[in-house]
């Protein structure tokens, strides 16, 4: 548990940084914490029937803690670290990307910013990541207008206009996520 614990931190670390570039520390260190906890592995252990390969004596066959399964999660861990002890760290990080869950939950760690929403939402239908591509850029240099196209691959696409790129990029990104989401209801 110790080792996959840390192996696990160090994977999903690398992947937040990859999948939101811009976002805030403030903002991964939250999603970081969701998707390393116990909790979230006990889920990701649940979602192939981990319990049933668990050998436990008595006390650990009820070994919750709160609204979680405790001895699951603690599995999962171990089982990273086998992955990682056998395989290396390419291993036990094919193993992560292939079943770990990036879902938002509507807790606190659900980033606000439109391009990292747009990102969960990528991830979470299993869709290529948003680009983003300046189309125009008006006004003068002391105030200009930028114009961005937020794109996914075979999803839709979606325009913003901001005062800086960031804001611009951020605006395609609410328009896109509104169009997505209109047509999930």
């Amino acid at each position: 548990e110790f080792l996959g614990d840390r192996v696990l931190g160090l994977v999903i670390a690398q992947m937040l940084l990859r999948k939101y570039p811009g976002e805030r520390e403030g903002e991964l260190t939250k999603l970081f914490h969701r998707l390393v906890s116990g909790e979230t592995c006990a889920k990701v252990g649940s979602t192939f029937g981990l319990r049933q390969y668990l050998f436990m004596d008595t006390s650990m066959q009820n070994n919750k803690a709160g609204h979680y399964d405790k001895a699951v999660g603690d599995a999962v861990e171990a089982l990273i670290a086998a992955i990682f002890d056998d395989g290396g760290l390419n291993a036990a990080e094919s193993f992560i990307k292939r079943v770990w869950i990036f879902e938002p939950d509507g807790s606190d760690a659900v980033p606000s910013n439109p391009k990292t929403a747009l990102s969960d939402w990528c991830g979470a239908n299993r869709a290529a990541y948003a680009t983003y591509t300046v189309i125009a850029q008006d006004g003068p240099a002391h105030a200009p207008r930028f114009t961005v196209r937020a794109e996914i691959d075979t999803h839709g696409a979606a325009e913003g206009s901001g005062g800086s790129k960031q804001e611009a990029e951020m605006a395609a990104a609410t328009e896109l996520l509104k169009e997505l989401t209109a047509d999930d209801g």
